[in-house]
Parts: C-alpha cells; structure tokens; sequence
C-alpha cells in the first residue's frame, strides 16, 4: 500500500500540472456573449475539473474509504451528466432517452461520486453501442432513467442505465464490481 501511495502522489502531479495549465487557458479565453466556442470552453474547465476528482479518487485509493454522504437533488446530479453526453451520443447516431421527475425527496449520497459512476455506465455504453453499431442495422440506443418510489415512509430510488448493446461477457460480469 506504501509504495501504490507513492505511485499516486507520482501520477497525480504528473497529471495535475498539464490539467491546471489546461483549465487556466480555458478560462483566459473568456468568450463574448453568443460566441460559438462559449459551450466548449465550459465543457473544457468542467471535464478538467472532473479529472481532477478523479486524480483525488486515485489517490484516496490507498487509503481506508472515508465517504461524506449528503442530502443531495439526484436530479441535478443526473441532468448535469446526461447534458456532458447528449451532444456527444447524438452526434454518433446514438437514440438517447432520459427520464428525470419533475420532483423528487433530496437523497443522501454523494453527489460527485454518483456522477462519476454514471458519467462511467455511459461511457461503457456508448463504446460497447459504436462497437455493436458497425456490426448491425438497429439504431443505437442509451435510456438514463431516474424513478423514485414511496413505500411504506421510506423513499426507494432508481437510477438506470439501459443499451440495446450485445451485453457483457461472463467475464465481464465476473469483473463488474472492480
């Protein structure tokens, strides 16, 4: 564990340093209202930011998992990801359906640590769909829904990920959870 803590602190650094002279360019730009390049420039300082979330997950690794849940809008969580996507599977052809309620009880959880697991589901989504695309005539399709239920008093909540993809091998379900 010693020496995976001193690999990350190496990484990190590495990492950060080209990713902090990315976001401060980004933010120098400063476009003027209505300038094409004003979406991309946002896109930019947000995914450097994300990374760096990352980079900090890494680096946590080693160390025991200390969480901070909170009370959290999981709408807000879900649409800011499903915006980072939707361009990009659109573009590719990719039928790409999101289902958020108009409302729904704060959740406690993790906001950044939920994003990134769906920015994630997403991800493998859309490689395994370019992949299956090249290899049949169905439209690609993403599903990102967010449902809530109230049973009993108590608040269950689903967040989904659903492709007409070709599946996971078994030994990727063997892997799921790594």
């Amino acid at each position: 564990l010693a020496t995976i803590g001193e690999m990350a602190a190496g990484l990190a650094h590495e990492i950060r340093n080209p990713l902090g002279a990315i976001k401060g360019a980004a933010q120098v730009l400063e476009p003027k209202p209505g300038d094409p390049s004003e979406p991309f420039l946002r896109i930019i300082v947000e995914e450097v930011n994300r990374l760096n979330e990352v980079v900090t997950q890494f680096l946590n690794y080693a160390k025991p998992f200390q969480g901070k849940p909170e009370f959290a809008d999981l709408r807000g969580a879900v649409k800011l990801v499903a915006e980072r996507f939707a361009e990009k599977l659109k573009a590719s052809g990719v039928d790409f359906q999101v289902q958020v309620p108009d409302a729904m009880p704060q959740v406690k959880c993790q906001p950044a640590l939920l994003g990134l697991v769906l920015s994630n589901l997403l991800e493998n989504s859309f490689r395994a769909l370019d992949d299956a695309a090249k290899k049949t005539q169905k439209t690609p399709t993403v599903s990102l829904r967010l449902a809530h239920t109230i049973r009993e008093g108590k608040t269950e909540v689903c967040l989904s990920v659903e492709d007409n993809g070709p599946g996971m091998s078994p030994e990727v379900l063997d892997k799921i959870f790594i």
